[in-house]
């Protein structure tokens, strides 16, 4: 088995051989895991829209390609969520 896929590695699809970084790892009721893949700018530019993985279809081509400082401490990154009970 390959290295764990974690927020901010290059991975790479085994199967289509989609490549991108990884920005988002959403976890199913059922227990699917999912990444979400975003990749590189197209050849004009241009923004490619992001796919989502199951984990078992993605291997690592680099660890920790985009890494974001950790600013909070008690908070999630991106402030307050609408959802978050009251302290």
């Amino acid at each position: 088995m390959g290295e764990k896929v974690e927020l901010g590695d290059k991975v790479q699809n085994k199967v289509t051989g989609f490549e991108g970084i990884v920005t988002a790892r959403v976890v199913y009721l059922n227990g699917c895991i999912q990444f979400c893949v975003q990749p590189s700018v197209d050849k004009d530019g241009k923004q490619q829209d992001f796919h989502y993985h199951d984990e078992g279809e993605l291997f690592v081509v680099k660890k920790s390609v985009c890494t974001l400082p950790q600013m909070f401490t008690d908070e999630p990154p991106g402030g307050v969520m609408l959802n978050t009970p009251p302290k």
